[in-house]
């Protein structure tokens, strides 16, 4: 019996999970593999699909990188408007809990949106009388099997790197008590900024926090599974950076890991896998573009649902007091990196775009400012009329 909490997982982060485990793609992965019984190849042909297939991506991510200033502004339109973030940070709505329920959902959605597109697929080729009704069962069965083969590597790839990838970081659990005497301003950072969210959100200290060291001085991350919460500490902080700039952005971190789906290496490895392995069963143009297509369009809204989460994590630092100081770490950050760096405009990471510019994040940041003040003012303004209220019935 799922429980309330498990509920409010699946209803509140469902969609943004889905936007980043790229559904489209899974639907034309299997489309394009029941077009795959139209081709008759030779092996040069093969070989030119296969590397317009390979190529194709790293392409696209390449001209991602290239004209991220001028895709920067279109994604904006389409992110939640500030006053709505706003709103999800005072009530709370905003706030996830660490469960197994996204693996689950991710995978799951996956395989069906796999075996949705085959159906699909060839029902189109049977009513364009392509194919025989007596090859459909034929089709059905060596595609499925095909699926469990593929899906029981991608299980075994998935888990062992995870495991790997994991072990390799050496991570450790956070003592707050020992971050707040360290001799490392991160730590003493993290500690304040820790003990700022859990007066706020008391649960959130029954999820242990893990840290992993980084060298890179700017070279924040956060990753939330179902059984921990792990936060990447770089060894030493940008000189620049006040310590309240610090913690500004450690609040932006612990904002993420608040507001963000909880996922494994795992199951994002094994919808990978499977994309990579059923491809090898779709060979056809009309299959390849297709794929193109369903990848720019996932793409797109991953880099939607990304920008989301950067306005989130901002706005949860402006809740907690420290938008001013957020927005000078940001531009101190940019000011450190090389006119050449794409991250100095706006980063890309596995082929979307992840965060806003830095100028249209501090607009972003400014907005969410004059929405706290507004409310801060209403409710100063309630409370004096109810003081001047309860003044006048004690003088009669």
């Amino acid at each position: 019996m799922y429980s309330t909490l498990l509920l409010e997982d699946f209803t509140s982060g469902l969609k943004s999970r889905l936007l980043f485990g790229h559904s489209v793609t899974a639907f034309v992965v299997g489309l394009a593999a029941s077009l795959n019984v139209m081709t008759h190849d030779s092996t040069i042909s093969l070989l030119v699909k296969t590397v317009v297939r390979n190529v194709s991506p790293m392409l696209i991510t390449v001209l991602e990188n290239k004209y991220s200033s001028k895709l920067s502004p279109i994604i904006d339109r389409f992110t939640t408007p500030i006053d709505k973030v706003v709103k999800s940070i005072k009530d709370g709505s905003f706030v996830t809990p660490n469960s197994k329920f996204y693996d689950i959902i991710q995978i799951g959605v996956t395989l069906l949106l796999l075996v949705l597109g085959f159906i699909i697929g060839t029902l189109i080729l049977l009513k364009l009388r392509i194919i025989q009704k007596r090859a459909i069962y034929i089709l059905y069965k060596n595609y499925l099997r095909n699926i469990m083969f593929t899906f029981i590597i991608s299980v075994v790839a998935g888990i062992a790197y995870n495991y790997t990838t994991i072990s390799s970081w050496k991570l450790q659990e956070v003592n707050i008590d020992k971050f707040k005497t360290s001799k490392n301003r991160n730590k003493r950072a993290v500690a304040k900024a820790y003990e700022l969210v859990i007066a706020k959100y008391p649960k959130f200290v029954t999820v242990p926090l893990y840290y992993l060291s980084s060298d890179i001085t700017t070279g924040f991350l956060t990753m939330k599974s179902h059984t921990k919460n792990i936060l990447r500490i770089p060894r030493e902080p940008l000189q620049s950076l006040t310590d309240n700039e610090l913690v500004a952005i450690y609040l932006h971190e612990f904002g993420h890991l608040l507001n963000m789906s909880t996922t494994t290496l795992a199951s994002v490895q094994i919808v990978q896998n499977l994309f990579i392995g059923l491809r090898f069963f779709a060979t056809t143009w009309a299959g390849i573009l297709a794929e193109i297509g369903g990848t720019l369009f996932d793409e797109f809204n991953a880099s939607v649902a990304a920008f989301n989460r950067e306005i989130v994590a901002d706005t949860f630092a402006v809740s907690m007091g420290y938008g001013k100081q957020l927005k000078s770490a940001l531009q101190k950050i940019v000011a450190s990196r090389s006119e050449d760096d794409d991250e100095k405009l706006s980063p890309s990471s596995s082929g979307i775009l992840t965060h806003p510019t830095v100028d249209k994040r501090a607009d972003y940041i400014e907005q969410a400012e004059k929405y706290f003040k507004q409310q801060t003012n209403e409710l100063f303004k309630a409370s004096t009329e109810i003081v001047k209220e309860e003044l006048v019935k004690n003088t009669k």
